[in-house]
């Protein structure tokens, strides 16, 4: 497979996300759906291509704190390629110590190949969250990538006194 590249969705990527959308979920969202959280201040696309075609793509939320995937797939014939290694790379890419340091989302309770996905990441899960998608009131567990500390961040002095005291 060739490359994979990513970009901010536009407009013209949304017929294409719909298709991905459509074959990789049971409750797929509505052009609607994808339209008002796009909108939404906070809310961010990105897709991925290949051969300039997109072949994945993910909705995020970010907060000052954490980077929240409300919505991720890759076409069907393109899963275990690296596609979507390479969208949560390019998220993870944006975590830092001083701003979002972990990602979150939700994965369905019978999403099996979601969560071992995540997990070869290093995501953990932290939680299950009873009936949380409507439709079918199918449980979710709430999963979580941290950014681990560097170690120099470790092993620096967290105390601003110190810079003031003599070494012993």
């Amino acid at each position: 497979m060739r490359t994979v590249n990513i970009f901010h969705i536009t407009r013209r990527d949304l017929a294409t996300v719909l298709d991905i959308e459509r074959k990789c979920f049971d409750f797929p969202w509505t052009e609607a759906e994808f339209m008002r959280c796009l909108k939404e201040k906070n809310n961010r696309g990105i897709v991925a291509r290949v051969n300039e075609s997109p072949v994945g793509y993910a909705i995020c939320n970010i907060q000052l704190r954490s980077i929240r995937i409300l919505n991720m797939a890759v076409h069907p014939n393109l899963q275990r390629r690296k596609v979507g290694k390479a969208m949560f790379g390019y998220l993870a890419s944006y975590l830092s110590h001083k701003g979002p340091s972990r990602i979150d989302l939700h994965v369905r309770e019978t999403n099996l190949d979601a969560q071992l996905f995540f997990k070869s990441l290093g995501a953990k899960a932290f939680g299950v969250f009873r009936d949380f998608y409507e439709g079918d009131n199918e449980s979710a567990y709430l999963m979580q990538y941290r950014l681990e500390p560097t170690n120099e961040e470790l092993t620096a002095v967290k105390n601003r006194m110190s810079k003031y005291l003599d070494p012993c």
